[in-house]
Formats: structure tokens, C-alpha cells, sequence
């Protein structure tokens, strides 16, 4: 059964990316688009950040940058670095963030599927570029900061100009290379299509104006650049004409700081950020009253969790979105919708839920994989990956996410988790989300995972196995005796539970599961 939005379709334009983002924001004149937090607040007024991506883009192409090139961007989160950004996308460049976490062996890994053409780099990752650019010339390496042997951002901008006339790509044109989250495997190299992107932007703004029912006016967001969320919220902002409160490497006080300091609407964050506030008693010392909502996704948060953080932050309403990168980030929003639930579905989009192995559609309230189709659906696959592309659509075109979930008869959306992470015990199938969403309950668990590990004892092929950080007095046998009267006798942890300091997590606050088998290995080892 296909199942649409409740929301009025909204109209997608066939346009350029960035010129749509250039002429919404020209009516914002000289408001302001972005405060700067490491450069002691200073204010980017929309129609300066307008004029250098002008000015930026007329310099990269008449310096050669031209459609079709790959520009690998190695920066933390900069006004300079997202300027540089769009400029490079309107020379019609495709832009490919790269993680300057990585060391040389993963970069080297990431340029083995698709090696840049050229570089934007902020200076202290120069070297780090110099190690794995391969072939790509000196003067193709532009520096955000100073530089004695490369073109700087303040040159490409104080040589360009602003009336410049770029011939750049269609609508359907790829502009971004994404990895994707890699929590089943090694990372795949994600085609985002401009119009993908723009519907995202326009379909989100859609939903925050008519369902939220809150006012994004200031806002702070969360997320490393090489992240889809951290370009999906830069430039949504701008469309929707809000001030943007930037920070290149934020923590939960800086960021508690900046809400006071600019008194703070929105607080757009990744989960392991929120962890440390509910957490802790860190929003004591700050005023946080301006807030009105936090947004948060990436990785599923339990109900318990979005409770104890409303009273952390002025009992400011707490909004969860769910996507991937495959579908422009985001497919369903949670304003106001049943609990446990991932919202509704945004607008222009339908979904279709169907049996794990017989691939036949299923109903309302039968969980099954999770398969969308929408504007906001990438048009292309991934780079070098054929076995991976015949996968990610079916016969039909829709868009086949590898994730559990239902809905219900109401059009709640719910997601209980990766199909490769379901645990079966004899037969019958438990879904970790559900252990996890209780075990944050219990006083002293400040975060888990559960996973499932072969029966050593008798015949049930899987149990579930927890994986747990504590942030008091817990015990396993607490843990046992909490969970007895609250689920059914076949979601019990039989396969024990495992205390540890913390857990492996990707960039976006994503539980690599994959990764506990050889953490428990890690500790028998230590203790030996």
C-alpha cells in the first residue's frame, strides 16, 4: 500500500541551485544572514555573503574552475568555507567534502573512488591535502587563510567580481559527493543532484512554516561540513532568512553560551552534543529562555531522552527528522505527531512499506523496510559502485532505505532501526530500538546500544547483548531486574551486558554496531 503525505503538494522550481539561493536572498538586503561566533560575533548581512559568493565564483572561473570538476573541501565550518562552497557549485564544480578526521590511509581510501580536480583547504589541513592530492597542481589548491604559496580566499575575493556571467550546470546536475554514514561498511560515495537539494530546502522550510508552529529567527546549528545536514541547514537558513549563528568547533557550553549571548531561537544539534547537556548540569550556568525548539537527527533519540532534554532547554518543543543522504536528508518530520514516531511525511513525497523476504507490501502497524520516492530523492547513484546501485532502487523506482519501520493509520511514521541489526531469537524478530528506548529509563544510563550475538547456551540463534555507558550506580543485575516486568520474555538481555566508557560513533552521533563485536574483544583482551 502506498501511503502519501497529508501535506498539499509544494512546488519545486526547475531552477539552478545556487542562483535560486542568489535571488531569494537578495530580498533580504541587509539583514543579517550569518554571525560569525570565532570572530567575536562579527555579522554577515545577507547581501555581503550574496556579493562574495559572486565575487568568489567570477575568480574560480576565470581561473579555470569549470563544470564537471571536483573540488574536495577540507575545512571546519567557516563563513569563508561556505562562501567558497556555493561559489564553486555556481562555476558548476561539484563539491566533495572530505573529513579532516580521516587519516592519510582513509583519505587516500576516499580518492581511490573519485580523486578532486582541485582543492579548497583551510591552512592548518594543507599538509594533510599536500600527502593525498595526487596530480592536482599547485594553483589548483585554494587556501582559506593565509598562504605563501597558494591562492587565499581573500584573493579570490578581492579579485572577483560580483557582476560576474557563469554559464553553470542544470537543475539535474550532480553538485555534491557525499559519504554516506559507513554503518555497515566502508562508506559509499553519494551523487547529490541540485534539484534533490532544493526540493529538500523547499520542502523543509514548507513544514517548519506550517507545522511547527515556532518562529526560526536565530539560529545554531550543530553539524561537521562534511556532513549533508551541516550544507542542508547553511543553506536552508538562507532561503528561509534567518540569522545563523556559526562556530567552527562548538561544545555543549559554547553553544549554551552563544544561545545567551544572541538570544537564540534554535538550536539545531546532532545527539552526542544533547547527550553531554542532559547529561550534565551544564545549562545551569547559562541563560537558555530565547529558546523555542531543538532539531536533532542523524540518529534516532528515545523519547525519555527529548523529555529530559525539554526541561534542560526551556521546555523548548524537540523536532527529529528522518532521511538519508540518498534522499536529500530528510523524508519525514515529528512536528507534534505520536511518540516513538519520526513524523509525518513531508510534502510531495510517499512511501511504501514491504515484508523483509517476500518483498510483497504490507499494511499499516507491519514493520518491514521503508522504501520512498520524492523529489528530493537523488536522480543518480553512487560513484564506482554498480553492486551497490542495483540495490538502492527497486524494479518499481522506489527508493529501497535498508531500514525497519511501519506506519500507522494516522500517517505516523516510525523507525525502529537498520534491517542488518534486527535480532532474531528463535524465529521471532526483536528490534534493539525498543531495548534501547527502555534501558534510557533507568537512572544511570547515559547511552546504549544492543546487538545481537549468537545463543552460546541453547537454540535461539541470536539474544540481545547491551552495550552500556553509565553516568551513575547501575549493575547488570539492576539492568536484568529493570527490564523482567517492562518487556516480553523474548526481548530479555540473555546475552548479558557489557559496561564501557563509551561507544563508536560516527561523525553524525550514528552507533557503529558493527564495531561492538571487537570493543567486547577489545575488553576480554584487557582483562586477561
Amino acid at each position: 500500500m502506498v501511503v502519501g503525505s497529508s501535506h498539499a503538494n509544494v512546488k519545486v522550481p526547475q531552477a539552478n541551485y545556487v542562483k535560486y539561493i542568489l535571488d531569494t536572498i537578495q530580498g533580504f538586503g541587509d539583514s543579517i544572514g550569518w554571525i560569525d561566533e570565532d570572530a567575536n560575533g562579527k555579522a554577515y548581512s545577507f547581501a555581503n555573503i550574496r556579493e562574495s559568493i559572486l565575487k568568489c565564483a567570477d575568480s574560480l572561473h576565470r581561473d579555470g574552475i569549470q563544470s564537471g570538476d571536483v573540488i574536495g573541501v577540507m575545512s571546519h565550518n567557516t563563513p569563508d568555507q561556505r562562501i567558497l562552497v556555493l561559489a564553486a557549485i555556481y562555476c558548476g564544480a561539484v563539491v566533495y567534502p572530505c573529513n579532516h578526521l580521516y587519516t592519510q590511509a582513509e583519505l587516500t581510501r576516499m580518492f581511490e573512488i573519485k580523486q578532486p580536480d582541485a582543492f579548497i583547504v583551510a591552512s592548518q589541513f594543507v599538509d594533510k591535502v599536500n600527502d593525498v592530492k595526487g596530480k592536482v597542481p599547485e594553483d589548483k589548491i585554494y587556501v582559506i587563510g593565509e598562504s605563501r604559496t597558494h591562492k587565499t580566499f581573500k584573493q579570490l575575493l578581492d579579485n572577483g567580481s560580483e557582476k560576474c556571467d557563469i554559464m553553470t550546470c542544470d537543475d539535474d546536475t550532480t553538485i555534491l559527493l557525499m559519504h554516506s554514514s559507513g554503518t555497515t561498511g566502508t562508506p559509499k560515495l553519494v551523487q547529490v543532484n541540485g534539484y534533490a537539494l532544493l526540493a529538500s530546502l523547499i520542502l523543509a522550510a514548507y513544514v517548519y512554516v506550517t507545522s511547527y508552529a515556532v518562529s526560526v529567527t536565530i539560529v545554531y546549528v550543530v553539524s561537521p561540513m562534511f556532513h549533508l545536514g551541516s550544507i542542508f541547514a547553511t543553506h536552508g537558513l538562507l532561503v528561509q532568512g534567518s540569522t545563523h549563528v556559526l562556530a567552527s568547533n562548538p561544545t555543549a557550553p559554547s553553544m549554551l553560551q552563544a544561545v545567551q549571548k544572541y538570544k537564540v531561537t534554535n538550536i539545531g544539534a546532532l545527539p552526542p552534543l544533547l547527550l553531554e547537556i542532559v547529561n550534565s548540569d551544564v545549562t545551569m550556568d547559562y541563560d537558555v529562555t530565547s529558546l523555542k525548539s531543538v532539531t536533532t537527527g542523524g540518529a534516532p533519540s528515545s523519547e525519555e531522552f527529548k523529555l529530559k532534554l525539554r526541561k534542560k532547554l526551556n521546555n523548548a518543543f524537540v523536532a527529529e527528522g528522518y532521511g538519508q543522504t540518498e534522499a536529500g536528508i530528510l523524508t519525514s518530520s515529528n512536528p507534534r505527531s505520536a511518540k516513538n514516531s519520526q513524523g509525518f511525511l513531508v510534502p510531495n513525497t510517499t512511501m511504501k512499506v514491504v515484508d523483509c523476504t517476500t518483498g510483497n507490501d504490507v499494511g499499516a502497524d507491519v514493520y518491514g523496510e521503508l522504501r520512498f520516492k520524492g523529489p528530493q530523492v537523488i536522480s543518480r547513484g553512487y560513484v564506482g559502485n554498480e553492486e551497490a546501485n542495483k540495490a538502492l532502487f527497486d524494479d518499481d523506482g522506489w527508493l529501497r532505505t535498508g531500514d525497519l519501520g511501519c506506519y500507522d493509520n494516522e500517517g505516523n511514521v516510525y523507525v525502529t532501526g537498520r534491517i542488518k541489526d534486527v535480532i532474531k531469537y528463535k524465529g521471532v524478530q526483536v528490534a534493539p530500538a525498543e531495548l534501547e528506548g527502555e534501558l534510557h529509563k533507568l537512572p544511570g544510563v547515559a547511552d546504549v546500544a544492543v546487538v545481537g550475538v549468537k545463543d552460546e547456551v541453547g537454540y535461539g540463534g541470536e539474544v540481545p547483548k547491551a552495550f552500556i555507558v553509565r553516568n551513575g550506580d547501575v549493575t547488570e543485575d539492576g539492568v536484568t531486574r529493570f527490564l523482567k516486568d517492562r518487556l516480553a520474555d523474548y526481548k530479555q538481555l540473555r546475552g548479558g551486558v557489557v559496561f564501557v566508557d563509551k561507544l563508536p560513533k560516527t561523525a553524525t552521533g550514528k552507533i557503529q554496531k558493527r564495531k561492538l563485536p571487537k570493543l567486547m574483544g577489545s575488553l576480554l583482551s584487557s582483562r586477561l
